[in-house]
């Protein structure tokens, strides 16, 4: 089986501080795994949040169901 990778950049927390570096870095390191780690950009599940940020807790993205599916999906494709 290959190498993948979910990688999870989530700046906007509507209800508490946002953050400005998250999807930076999730970027940063994507490109990490892709020049030293020798992970295939196809096999790299990128889960950012949005832009602009929501500002509604109900309206928040990424959630943990998207989380879930990328594992999911991952799951099934190897099998």
């Amino acid at each position: 089986m290959e190498d993948h990778a979910i990688v999870v950049g989530i700046n906007g927390y509507p209800g508490i501080s946002n953050l400005k570096g998250a999807v930076l870095d999730a970027n940063n390191f994507i490109k990490w795994l892709t020049e030293h780690g020798k992970v295939k950009e196809e096999n790299i599940s990128k889960i950012l949040s949005p832009d602009p940020l929501p500002t509604k807790f109900i309206d928040a993205t990424p959630t943990f169901s998207d989380i879930n599916k990328a594992f999911i999906k991952i799951i099934q494709n190897n099998k």
